[in-house]
């Protein structure tokens, strides 16, 4: 775990109270030739930190660039937050939760490259250069993902992690700690989704989870050995839920769709993997067991 002390460096420029123009940091190196990136954020009632995240994105310094917001009709400020900001393509309505924002989002993109963060997460410094150059160098490259910072509500580093991913077999596999990516560093050409599909708006916690799942039957994920982005921890985030609850039960859903048919020996090696771990796992309600002293103190601060 890095030191408690230590901040993830992402800001470039104060707030004001007057519109942002779309600032170039630096002239991307590849010129005419940059793919086009669409962003998509959801969002809802997220005011604390969604200028934080719009700003990740326009501090890039990436032209070929269109960030869609998907809100879900917000009353807490964030869309006069939104409105001082020029460039981005936005809607406020109601919508029926986080996936089905994505979905909409993803169904306006006119991007070549396509990803999503959320509301309360950050992209670092020359993200979209190191992933428009990864794309630019491998043309069949179709997925890609990266390292990650957790960070607290005041943006405080919990802890980091160098991305990592089994092939297809093994990320079904999730309870074997088979993968570390964090979603907001993953990146698919658009004929991945027209591939694979829209998320599942059955899920709620594992919605990204679930379709990895179905991208990596068919496409290999390449890791950028550098970090990409941040996701927030805070006490209304999805990432203070306990994981036994809400997100297992839908990682386990999730993977058993493709475990096979229930007379195949695949079904029953990844039924008696599971089974094993059930009875060797510990009980464990968080991301990282570094987080523990955080938590506790998370849940002991009041509302």
């Amino acid at each position: 775990m890095l030191s408690m002390d230590k901040r993830a460096d992402w800001s470039a420029g104060d707030r004001t109270s007057g519109d942002v123009q779309p600032t170039v940091a630096k002239r991307h190196e590849h010129g005419n030739s940059s793919p086009r990136l669409s962003i998509i954020t959801p969002s809802f009632n997220q005011a604390t930190f969604i200028e934080d995240t719009i700003r990740s994105v326009l501090d890039q310094g990436y032209s070929a660039l269109e960030h869609i917001v998907m809100d879900g009709g917000s009353t807490d400020g964030t869309i006069d937050i939104l409105r001082r900001f020029p460039h981005l393509d936005w809607t406020s309505e109601p919508d029926r939760g986080q996936t089905h924002a994505v979905n909409k989002g993803i169904q306006r993109a006119a991007g070549d490259i396509i990803g999503w963060i959320n509301s309360d997460d950050i992209f670092l410094p020359g993200a979209f250069d190191a992933i428009a150059a990864t794309f630019l160098d491998h043309p069949t490259c179709a997925v890609v993902y990266g390292d990650y910072h957790a960070v607290d509500e005041h943006g405080t580093i919990l802890y980091s992690t160098e991305g990592f991913c089994g092939p297809y077999e093994e990320m079904i596999r999730w309870w074997d700690y088979t993968y570390a990516i964090h979603q907001p560093t993953v990146f698919v050409r658009r004929h991945v989704i027209d591939r694979v599909g829209l998320l599942d708006e059955s899920y709620h916690y594992a919605m990204d989870y679930e379709w990895w799942l179905r991208i990596a039957r068919v496409f290999r994920f390449e890791r950028i050995p550098r970090y990409l982005a941040t996701y927030r921890m805070h006490r209304d985030a999805k990432t203070f839920a306990p994981l036994e609850q809400f997100v297992y039960p839908e990682q386990l859903r999730a993977s058993q769709k493709h475990w096979g048919r229930i007379w195949a020996r695949r079904y029953w090696r990844y039924k008696e993997s599971y089974q094993t771990y059930l009875l060797k796992k510990p009980k464990e309600t968080l991301h990282n067991p570094a987080l523990k002293d955080w938590h506790e103190s998370a849940q002991r601060q009041p509302r």
